[in-house]
């Protein structure tokens, strides 16, 4: 299953415009998407968790969507203002867990609209994969 199909199986709504490699990472691999949703360019960041690593990648991100939840509470709280910026925002697969797990056995994560990520431009760092072929951005991904 390519990036494609594992994007698709996030709860992101709107147009997907591209998606891609994104850096070198030494132990998960890592990709970005870009959307067009309602106007607005927003991206993704997609990984595929090593399992030889985190052995048990369910529990991973059950921590990870408790911390970050914290966090974003005690900033609410605090007054800090735009709390989502504070903290990983997870981004559920469609049927509402934190990780998609392929045909093959490997658990996918997403955080989302990461502004902050650099975008270079098709290049090193970023390798796009075309959306054309493969149906994305049809109405029935929306």
């Amino acid at each position: 299953m390519g990036i494609l199909e594992i994007v698709k199986r996030f709860a992101i709504h709107g147009e997907l415009l591209e998606a891609g490699a994104f850096g070198d990472g030494i132990i998960n691999e890592t990709f970005v998407s870009v959307w067009d949703q309602a106007g607005i360019r927003l991206r993704y960041l997609h990984q595929k968790i090593n399992h030889g690593v985190f052995c048990r990648p369910d529990e991973v991100m059950e921590n990870i969507v408790r911390v970050s939840r914290h966090i974003r509470e005690k900033a609410a709280a605090e007054g800090l203002g735009s709390a989502s910026r504070r903290s990983l925002t997870v981004v559920p697969a469609r049927d509402g867990r934190p990780l998609v797990i392929d045909e093959d056995g490997f658990f996918w994560r997403t955080y989302g609209s990461t502004d902050q990520i650099p975008m270079p431009g098709f290049g090193q760092c970023y390798l796009p994969v075309s959306t054309e072929r493969s149906g994305v951005g049809t109405k029935g991904n929306r």
